[in-house]
C-alpha cells in the first residue's frame, strides 16, 4: 500500500496488527535473559554487516530510507558501546578513545548528508559518499571487535 499504491488508505488494520505484534514482542523480550557475550559481539557484527553489505549498494530500494536506517543503527550501536566503554575506559584507554573516535566519525559523515527535510533517498548518494560511510562502519566494527578480549569474555 505504501510503495505500490502510494497511499495509507486501508492500512489501518495492518498498522493495528503491527502494534499488537510489537507489544507481544516487547513482552517476550523482557522475559529473555541477556547473554553478555552477545552484547559484546552484536555491535561489531551489526557495524560490519552494514559496512560490507548494506551501504555499498543500498538495502531499501523502494523506500530509499537507508540513511535513516543507518542513523537508527548507529544510535543503537552507540548506546551499547557507551555502556561497554564505562568498563573499557579504565582498563584500555586507547580502545575507549578509538571507540569514541570511530563512532563520532561515522555519525559526522552521516550527518553531513542530512538535508533540511531529513536524509535524501539513498539512490542520490554518490559512490564516494557510500564508500566513506562503509569505511566508517568497517573502522567502527574493527574497534568493537577488540572489546571481548579487553573485557575478558572470549
Amino acid at each position: 500500500g505504501l510503495f505500490a499504491q502510494n497511499t495509507t488508505e486501508g492500512l489501518l488494520p495492518v498498522a493495528e496488527g503491527l502494534v499488537r505484534d510489537l507489544e507481544a514482542l516487547k513482552a517476550r523480550v523482557k522475559e529473555q535473559k541477556l547473554d553478555p557475550q552477545l552484547l559484546l559481539e552484536l555491535p561489531a557484527a551489526q557495524a560490519a554487516q552494514i559496512g560490507e553489505s548494506q551501504l555499498p549498494s543500498g538495502e531499501n530500494i523502494y523506500a530509499g530510507n537507508d540513511l535513516a536506517d543507518l542513523a537508527a543503527s548507529l544510535e543503537g550501536i552507540g548506546k551499547l558501546t557507551a555502556l561497554l566503554r564505562t568498563v573499557v575506559a579504565p582498563v584500555d584507554p586507547k580502545l575507549d578513545a578509538d571507540l569514541g573516535a570511530a563512532q563520532a566519525a561515522a555519525e559526522a559523515d552521516l550527518a553531513a548528508l542530512k538535508q533540511d527535510a531529513g536524509f535524501p533517498a539513498y539512490g542520490t548518494v554518490s559512490p564516494d559518499e557510500r564508500a566513506k560511510l562503509a569505511a566508517d562502519m568497517a573502522g567502527l566494527a574493527q574497534a568493537l571487535d577488540r572489546l571481548p578480549a579487553v573485557i575478558g569474555v572470549n
